[in-house]
């Protein structure tokens, strides 16, 4: 039997998200804001090797919109309505996993580790000790909350005489991933969230160390008494089970030019 990959994408950031709002009926048109067609279309670009048999989306304009603009030009790919994802049963969780009025349980940790083009390793001048980033551009993540940052990194390598706070500024992780990629510069990015692009060597790992995000795990939610439920439980092990190939294939990550 030929196995099957699911992508999950949320919808990208729409105008009520500006303004702080909520909506919750379908017949309620929220467009995207411009930096959420950005976004959808970049994670078009990076999802572009990636084949989809078929693309689903809820009866939310905001969701259609997102998945057309992540879809671009793709032919052959059958896109349908599925109004029983309008309700959210499950959620994962970048948190402090302390949920009261939810059933929680932890999924994976998650670190900051530094993130580049493998093409940054190669050429005259090549990426090969951290002592090489004052020659580099460090791409900076603004998120909000309680983040290392590169400073933090430094600080934990040794490093000195490094200036930690210039260079490329974004506010959305995608972005800065995807200008590492692009041979831009050095990110200092979450390691699950890069996992893909690791494993499809868009992005290599020049050198340790890896930092913990402090406080906060990444956690499989729901309503109490739901995870009993058959449906929720066989997403549950196999959300789970994903995350186990993923930290095994991480494991086997290389290290630097030499691996």
């Amino acid at each position: 039997m030929r196995a099957r990959r699911f992508t999950f994408v949320r919808h990208a950031a729409t105008v009520y998200n500006d303004l702080h709002l909520l909506n919750g009926d379908p017949r309620l048109p929220v467009p995207l804001d411009p930096g959420g067609r950005v976004a959808a279309g970049v994670l078009g670009r990076r999802l572009q090797h990636c084949p989809f048999d078929l693309a689903l989306h809820t009866r939310f304009a905001r969701t259609r919109e997102t998945l057309m603009l992540l879809l671009g030009h793709r032919a052959g790919v059958r896109v349908a309505v599925e109004p029983a994802f309008d309700d959210i049963d499950v959620g994962i969780r970048l948190s402090s996993g302390v949920h009261p009025d939810l059933y929680v349980e932890k999924l994976s940790d998650e670190w900051l580790l530094p993130l580049c083009s493998p093409r940054l390793l190669e050429g005259e001048y090549p990426l090969t000790s951290a002592q090489d980033l004052k020659r580099f551009t460090l791409i900076q993540v603004d998120l909000p909350g309680v983040v290392p940052t590169w400073t933090d990194w430094m600080e934990m390598a040794g490093l000195d005489g490094i200036d930690s706070t210039r260079g490329l500024r974004l506010n959305v992780a995608d972005h800065a991933l995807d200008a590492a990629s692009e041979g831009v510069g050095v990110v200092l990015a979450y390691k699950m969230v890069a996992a893909r692009d690791i494993a499809l060597k868009r992005l290599v790992v020049p050198f340790g160390p890896e930092i913990p995000l402090p406080g906060r795990a990444y956690y499989f939610v729901c309503a109490k008494g739901q995870e009993k439920r058959a449906p929720i439980k066989a997403f549950r092990d196999w959300i789970f089970s994903e995350m186990q190939e993923t930290h095994a294939a991480l494991r086997e990550m290389p290290v630097g030019a030499g691996g």
